[in-house]
């Protein structure tokens, strides 16, 4: 797993556009809360990219939830019953020795799994406080 914000491709590659700015922003949330650590994995070069990304990476309130430590790292607490399936496109294993033969890239194939609609996440901070994302 990686932080994916600002990513151009997400894991199929060209034809995979990468993340929404919804998807961004809800990504973020959730690795801040869960204070997973916040390496950037895209390109700090490409401008257009930072700008679309900058209002979710820089914002102070989230890198201090996920910087502050009580003893807790956060988890989700609640979520939905209703179930939403997601697709994407992806390579067949390496491990099979299809990805490519002789120059030539396999096809893609879709993958797909469910999630929850929405879920809670909470993270306790110091002086008895707690924060909440809703993802």
């Amino acid at each position: 797993d990686m932080l994916e914000v600002g990513c151009q491709h997400g894991p199929g590659g060209k034809l995979d556009p990468g993340l929404s700015f919804a998807e961004t922003r809800s990504h973020f949330g959730a690795w801040a809360i869960i204070s997973s650590p916040l390496v950037l994995s895209l390109d700090v070069n490409n401008e257009t990219v930072l700008d679309l990304v900058w209002d979710v990476i820089a914002n102070k309130e989230a890198i201090a939830i996920n910087q502050a430590w009580a003893g807790h790292s956060g988890l989700p607490f609640k979520e939905s019953s209703k179930r939403i399936v997601h697709e994407w496109l992806d390579w067949p294993s390496r491990d099979s020795g299809k990805h490519e033969q002789d120059g030539d890239e396999a096809e893609l194939h879709v993958q797909s799994a469910d999630s929850p609609k929405w879920q809670y996440f909470y993270k306790p901070l110091a002086g008895g406080s707690t924060k909440v994302a809703v993802l």
